[in-house]
């Protein structure tokens, strides 16, 4: 459904530029515990460790067909994301 959403755009003459922000799942899931503290806005694991996996596996099916610009972002480290790609 993604790569048909930017299919779209990209045939109606657009450039696509991805931002992708990685973020070990781990840590993904110890985030999301402290939010659940700090707000109580939860978010099942189960849901974070797909998610996480469905947007590794999405990224390069998207470099294949559409992205023309991609930029990785590592945030897996404190301060600022780091620009890996």
């Amino acid at each position: 459904m993604v790569v048909e959403r930017v299919s779209k755009v990209k045939n109606a003459g657009n450039r696509i530029r991805a931002d992708y922000v990685s973020l070990d799942t781990d840590l993904s899931i110890k985030l999301a515990v402290a939010r659940v503290i700090k707000t109580g806005r939860t978010v099942p694991r189960q849901y974070i460790r797909e998610m996480n996996r469905d947007v590794s596996n999405l990224i390069p099916e998207l470099l294949r067909s559409v992205i023309d610009e991609l930029y990785l972002w590592d945030t897996n480290i404190s301060g600022s994301p780091r620009l890996i790609l």
